[in-house]
């Protein structure tokens, strides 16, 4: 292999390339940089170098030399592993990410001169085709100094060996183009076959094979990695805006540009003043080896303009269903903010609260700034107090009173000034509405209530048992019972000057006398009702010294007026000898089998109260 000179009179430099055995080097390709490829076969242990992707063995060499041809690069060899060379090249490239491009066919046609196949080669996931019958043609493509190997595929007819099609080239023009793109040329549909691979979709001359043998084929291959970077668009930003996150598709890329910054992989522009005016970015995606693609933005820096945001107030009542106009300045700039719908506010879709509004220019209209508006959106909350009960029977007019004056009351019975006169006879409830219309229009209704009357249950609830006629004897301790419902409060009246507000109270009468009993019961609101539970007639205590049982039907038995609880009765005579007893005595001894004298009597109450004297029999 030598260089020339411009003109061709010298030898600029010159190598040997090869082992002991035969080799041949079909193609020769240069990068950017003026380094010289080569692409050809070997039956020898051609040399390789480290680092690169290589099958041992292999009858296809690449090599990479500098300009000079003094100094190999890199060196490697690719193929089946077999002592025959597996394909004859048809194409070669180097592109301008340094990425290496073969293509060829094997087996069929050379095999009987002393040639190999397609079988074996490598292929890679994106394969177009996987297997091979022997005799197709095989398409690759390798990294950088062929470190790895990106691409591998066949690409031929029918992949059985009893109908393959030996697809070969005799000659013509094959060639790869620098954006990765294989032109070839090829024999096939060999045996007057028609099983040339033609993808759905594929532009297409015709399918058919009409030769009786092989026929001129040519198909286009692109497994090149597509780049394409995009930076978005353009912008404008104030001077004193914050930084702004800078974005671009694919990601993985690389910002660069004035104001530009990064950490951990995150750009960002930050405006300054001294940015003032157009700042071109430039958004780069680096794709296999050195090959990169970029595209620009460009950040429009300005200074800020005053803005201005005029509106007819800014507080407005949540239910107004009104849009409220906005306006700002500079015009063209553009409003934002919770309820904002174009160039108007609506509270209802704001809500209740506070928000704020912003009108900024981004340059579109030629300016650059923002204003912000604090809006309050609120409804007042109306108070008319809680319901209001009202007694029985009042006709008292009641002045309502509200939180809120400058409104208007309906309903029956109230003026339109909140006057409510309830009319006789008025019972269950009224409800009445209160209006306003400013700041907001809002009503709120109260309830006023006749407060239903008390059930009143009451009675003395130890009347005496052994004599209905009387309540007690004196001094009687009178227990009073009270099932009223529907009060809330009691006071009782005793008839002596005595009262109680005790529910069920207990009172003792000192002195006998009958004493009217009266029971107020408070409810509702300040509501009262009375009653009169009784006349309690109330009389001495005494115990007879004298009765006769002759059963004439006067003072015939021993009749205690002690108490009228149940009491026990024993009765001695004047030596002590219990002559009769009863635990519950009821007014019935008459001294049976007893001669007429002076006996000894003892009277015990449950209560514990006693009493005792003597009595005196007469017949």
């Amino acid at each position: 292999m030598a260089k020339f000179n411009a003109n061709g009179k010298s030898l600029a430099g010159a190598t040997f390339l090869g082992t002991s055995v035969y080799d041949q080097t079909y193609f020769l390709q240069l990068d950017q940089a003026e380094n010289v490829y080569v692409l050809g076969q070997t039956m020898g242990e051609y040399p390789t170098t480290a680092g690169t992707f290589k099958t041992t063995a292999g009858r296809q060499f690449i090599h990479k030399l500098n300009n000079a041809l003094n100094a190999t690069i890199f060196s490697t060899v690719f193929g089946a592993g077999r002592p025959t060379i597996d394909i004859s090249p048809t194409a070669f490239l180097v592109d301008d990410c340094e990425r290496i491009y073969v293509a060829g066919w094997g087996g069929g046609s050379n095999i009987g001169y002393g040639n190999g196949n397609t079988i074996g080669l490598p292929t890679t996931a994106r394969a177009v085709q996987t297997t091979t019958d022997g005799m197709d043609f095989y398409l690759a493509q390798f990294s950088n100094d062929a470190k790895k190997l990106l691409y591998g595929t066949f690409y031929g007819g029918d992949q059985t060996l009893t109908r393959g099609s030996g697809e070969h080239v005799d000659g013509g023009t094959s060639r790869f183009d620098k954006r990765g793109f294989v032109y070839q040329s090829v024999c096939g549909g060999c045996g007057g076959k028609s099983n040339f691979p033609i993808p759905p979709g594929a532009n297409t001359y015709s399918p058919t094979n009409l030769s009786f043998n092989c026929n001129n084929a040519s198909f286009k291959f692109n497994f090149v990695e597509e780049l394409e970077a995009s930076a978005g668009q353009d912008t404008v930003l104030c001077s004193n805006s914050p930084a702004m996150l800078l974005t671009g598709s694919p990601l993985g890329g690389v910002w660069s540009g004035a104001g530009v910054s990064s950490v951990n992989g995150i750009y960002i522009f930050r405006p300054t003043e001294a940015l003032i005016g157009k700042v071109n970015l430039t958004y780069t995606i680096t794709g296999t080896g050195t090959c990169s693609v970029s595209d620009a933005k460009v950040v429009t820096v300005q200074n800020p303009t005053p803005h201005t945001i005029s509106m007819p107030a800014t507080k407005f009542c949540s239910n107004n269903p009104v849009a409220i106009a906005m306006t700002g300045s500079p015009a063209g700039g553009t409003f934002s903010g919770r309820g904002v719908v174009g160039n108007t506010f609506n509270p209802q879709v704001a809500g209740l609260g506070t928000h704020v509004i912003t009108y900024s220019s981004n340059g579109t209209n030629g300016f650059c700034g923002s204003i912000t508006q604090t809006i309050e959106v609120f409804l007042p909350t109306l108070d008319l107090g809680p319901e209001l009960v009202i007694c029985p029977g009042s006709t008292t007019p009641v002045q309502l009173t509200t939180n809120l004056a400058g409104g208007v009351w309906t309903g029956l019975h109230v003026t339109p000034n909140g006057v409510f006169t309830p009319p006789a006879g008025l019972k269950g409830s009224v409800v009445l509405t209160y209006s306003i219309t400013a700041p907001c229009a809002v009503s709120a209704t109260r309830k006023i209530t006749v407060a239903p009357q008390p059930n009143i249950k009451a009675s003395l609830a130890n009347a005496c048992q052994s004599d209905p006629a009387i309540a007690g004897y004196a001094p009687f301790n009178a227990l009073f019972a009270n099932t009223t419902s529907g009060g809330t409060g009691w006071l009782w009246d005793f008839g002596d000057g005595a009262q109680s507000t005790l529910k069920e109270p207990r009172h003792q009468y000192a002195q006998p006398g009958t004493y009217t009993v009266k029971l107020t019961v408070m409810y509702g609101n300040g509501c009262q009702e009375q009653v009169e539970v009784g006349k309690l007639v109330v009389v001495d205590s005494k115990v007879p010294n004298i009765f006769t049982p002759n059963d004439d039907g006067v003072n015939d038995t021993f009749v205690q007026r002690f108490s009228c609880l149940p009491t026990s009765l024993t009765i001695y005579n004047r030596w002590g000898r219990l002559v009769y007893q009863n635990s519950n005595y009821q007014q019935n001894w008459k001294g049976d089998d007893l001669s007429e004298g002076t006996y000894f009597y003892l009277l015990k109450d449950t209560e514990g109260n006693t009493a005792k004297g003597w009595v005196e029999i007469v017949r």
